[in-house]
């Protein structure tokens, strides 16, 4: 077995995400998981679209936060890359709704 086929066996045994996290951060990237469409063809749109722009609304108040001392701690920091993770991934379910026309996931807070 080849190494890349004994970590997909790894992932799929452990059923942690984190090692894919920890792989992709050390290639120099990071990991979004794609979401799962519940039903096909649901429009939601606005709510959909209200999702995201309130993701982005909650990191740029942690970001605010942090900042308003001019100055990031390290936990500041952890509470930033968390909702910048959080964004990411309703941004990715945004889109995947977008070219599947499919909605339902991102207005129920699945991604």
């Amino acid at each position: 077995m080849n190494p890349l086929d004994r970590m997909a066996s790894l992932v799929r045994s452990t059923e942690d995400i984190r090692i894919v996290e920890w792989i992709c951060a050390g290639a120099g990237g990071f990991f979004i998981k794609n979401p799962k469409t519940a039903r096909p063809r649901s429009y939601a749109v606005v709510p959909a679209t209200n999702r995201v722009v309130q993701e982005f609304a909650e990191m740029l108040s942690v970001i605010a936060g942090a900042a308003v001392d001019n100055d990031i701690t390290e936990s500041e920091a952890e509470r930033i890359r968390s909702r910048w993770e959080d964004l990411k991934s309703a941004t990715e379910t945004f889109v995947r709704g977008c070219e599947e026309g499919n909605f339902r996931a991102i207005t129920e807070g699945k991604s």
